[in-house]
């Protein structure tokens, strides 16, 4: 969070310096990656993309567009993303209440909701669409929601990052201290640090019209013609609100938010101290947190060239530095979220002794999305137990809060998961393939032919895994042995299922898993119907409004093309379905990064061999890493479905309900609807295998036939 007020004050004093592009040629410049987020224009149009989930459809594209002028420049980017909170920023965010930017999507649902009631006049029962509503308040995004996706783009367009072990702008100053980059495009924040002298505020790059330029700050020329000391700076940032400290103290109370700046200077200019003048006050909550925020400038580690994680000076360190940054972890599990594999969140887990599951997108607190947070407790234990097996038995016997949004806590001992690593260490995968496939390890562990599975402890066998495929495959299996999936020592009610899989389309393999995941985790049935949810089934019979439901949620596991800003119709209750799979994804990545970084801590990989590239490329080939699909797909099945016993011919039906979806931002919804219909196929042959395997019932299994059905109807007015 940038300082408070801050940037006006500087258009108008005049402190911004505008450059061309060219002046940076040949350099080499640090992003802070939220910075970069919150620059980006386009995304802010894009109003409805928290209506319908998903990457905002301008992101990449925007991205790339700015790399290709980066490269025209011969200017190297290397994006820095924030990792761990800080004590008084955790504090801050930790919370199960609602948000400001929950309760502006929760009045814009209600508003279409009044929409959607409204009855169709045409034979086609379509759904409104929400162009005009916004569902997207103030907030910029934050890297964190995309961490992933961008890590992996990145990776495959070779593009240098890192992810910071706390905050990002502070790594951007020490690389800068360091001379790893030349320049820092990044917060305000960045004039606080002695090392940065100019910062980089913005990059003005429009194509359309040939536009490249740039908008910096000289902070000598600031703090020059402002007459104050970087110190008077500091103390004016920390008590208005940045990074370093969320709240504006009460100091300001009735300060216009955009004078905060100026008032706060003038205190300084004539003479006074914001320290004084908040000692005065006498609370010493306040104190402590203007305290805090002042300290943790200088004492937030950054990743060091020596691969250390540690304050930038680090010859002298205040006794309760735990209170600023929290309790320390190894060194070695910040490289790991350097890398992206391990995400900061787990880290906060430890540190902070709490995990907490949000309130979902939509915003509704659903039987099915309840049920699915609960049954995540054991996933979490196990994950958090094999994280803490290697570090020192404090952690080992800690109490973490599992954090649920709609009831009171539950407790994570993780004395109970001790010694798990030695109940999977005796499973490993040998394989001489370079690049991991999850298809090829899915056929692999489900073929009687199983000599490349280990059934020893690695450490015995005398042998270290050295591929990214050995790393990944020995990660993956460990991790359907943990969600009871997969056993390589006796077969489970889901081999066949496995094994099905293997066969089908290569493209999907990481979605039928996820779909074969979430059926064995979810207490409740995928067509469960949510009835005061907008945009559910109008079906009014039972069967066929399941049936519908059913198609409509697996559809929503494949991408449609959106190349723009989205404006048709939403639907509120296929995005709380895809809330609950992002928490199933999310939960069976994080378990699936702490088996492999279990591997790694306990000395089954040849770690000091590998480069930084391998390890970034050994990430991005990881399953369950990309965000899921938009909503979109789902809504236009769903629109088509419950208009196919209409007056019109199923195929005239289908035709105006994909020319009501098709836009320029949406150009192939009829391509993508058959790529989603064959996949609804495909899923029913898997349930198929788990209900002769007993492993779904047969009451459950019968609306996976009609689906079948229903999908083979519409399939066929395509041909």
């Amino acid at each position: 969070m940038p300082i408070r007020s801050l940037e006006p004050f500087l258009f108008e004093r005049g402190q911004v310096t505008t450059l061309p592009l060219e002046t940076l040629r040949n350099a080499r410049i640090g992003i802070d990656v939220n910075h970069y987020l919150s620059k980006i224009h386009s995304i802010k149009r894009e109003s409805l993309a928290d209506a319908i989930g998903g990457i905002p459809s301008t992101l990449f594209p925007h991205l790339e567009s700015d790399l290709k002028v980066f490269k025209d420049s011969d200017i190297t980017p290397v994006f820095v993303f924030s990792g761990v909170d800080i004590t008084e920023t955790y504090r801050v965010k930790a919370t199960k209440e609602s948000t400001s930017s929950d309760r502006f999507r929760g009045k814009s649902w209600a508003q279409y909701a009044a929409v959607s009631q409204q009855s169709p006049s045409s034979p086609v029962a379509l759904p409104p669409s929400a162009g005009d509503l916004s569902f997207k308040d103030y907030n910029p995004l934050s890297g964190r929601a995309f961490f992933n996706d961008l890590t992996k783009f990145f990776t495959a367009n070779s593009i240098e990052f890192v992810c910071a072990p706390y905050l990002s702008w502070i790594q951007l100053g020490y690389m800068y201290k360091e001379q790893r980059i030349d320049a820092v495009f990044g917060p305000n924040e960045l004039l606080l640090l002695e090392s940065t002298d100019k910062v980089i505020h913005t990059f003005d790059i429009r194509p359309d019209t040939h536009t490249t330029d740039f908008k910096f700050v000289d902070k000598h020329r600031l703090l020059t013609e402002l007459n104050i000391t970087p110190m008077q700076l500091l103390d004016i940032a920390v008590s208005i609100g940045c990074d370093l400290q969320l709240t504006t103290l009460p100091l300001y109370n009735g300060v216009p938010p955009a004078s905060m700046f100026g008032f706060g200077m003038d205190l300084v200019q004539n003479g006074q101290s914001i320290y004084a003048q908040l000692a005065a006050s006498g609370n010493h909550e306040v104190i402590t947190k203007f305290q805090k925020g002042i300290v943790a400038l200088r004492n937030t580690p950054v990743l060091k060239v020596n691969g250390k994680v540690e304050p930038l000076d680090a010859s002298s360190l205040p006794s309760d530095l735990h209170e600023i940054i929290g309790q320390r972890l190894p060194h070695e599990y910040f490289f790991y979220v350097s890398i992206g594999l391990l995400a900061p969140k787990i880290l906060e887990a430890l540190i902070y002794d709490a995990y907490y599951e949000k309130t979902p997108l939509d915003g509704v607190s659903t039987n099915q999305h309840r049920e699915l947070v609960r049954a995540m407790i054991k996933i979490k234990s196990t994950e958090l137990g094999l994280l803490t097996q290697n570090m020192n038995r404090y952690y080992q016997f800690k109490k973490i809060a599992y954090v649920k949004y709609f009831e009171d806590d539950s407790e994570i001992d993780l004395r109970k998961s001790q010694g798990i690593f030695f109940s999977i260490n005796n499973m490993a995968i040998f394989s001489e393939k370079a690049k991991f496939s999850t298809s090829s390890f899915l056929e692999l562990i489900t073929s009687s032919d199983k000599e490349a599975l280990l059934v020893s402890p690695i450490a015995k066998s005398g042998k270290t895994l050295k591929t990214t495929s050995e790393i990944i495959s020995t990660a993956l299996l460990r991790t359907l042995h943990f969600l009871d999936i997969f056993s390589p020592k006796s077969s489970s009610k889901y081999t066949e299922a496995l094994r099905l899989i293997s066969t089908l389309d290569p493209s999907y393999t990481t979605q039928y898993l996820l779909f074969l995941v979430h059926l064995k985790l979810s207490p409740t049935p995928l067509h469960e119907f949510h009835a005061n949810s907008t945009g559910g089934s109008r079906a009014t019979d039972t069967n066929v409004r399941d049936v519908n439901t059913l198609i409509s949620r697996l559809l929503t596991f494949i991408p449609t093309t959106i190349t723009g800003p989205y404006s048709g119709a939403i639907s509120r209750s296929l995005l709380n379905f895809r809330s609950g799979l992002e928490v199933v994804q999310t939960n069976v990545r994080e378990l699936l990064a702490a088996a492999m970084v279990s591997s790694l801590a306990n000395g089954e990989v040849e770690r000091m061999e590998r480069t930084r590239e391998q390890w970034v490329d050994l990430v991005a080939q990881t399953p369950f890493g990309e965000s899921l699909p938009s909503t979109v797909l789902g809504t236009v099945g769903l629109a088509l479905l419950d208009n196919a016993d209409g007056e019109k011919s199923l195929k005239d039906t289908r035709d105006i309900v994909v020319s009501h979806f098709t836009s320029p931002s949406t150009p192939s919804i009829a391509t993508d609807l058959q790529k989603g219909l064959k996949f609804v196929k495909d899923c029913v042959q898997i349930a198929d295998c788990l209900n002769k395997s007993e492993a779904l019932s047969d009451k459950n299994f019968a609306i996976y036939s009609e689906a079948n059905k229903a999908a083979d109807k519409l399939l066929a007015t395509f041909s």
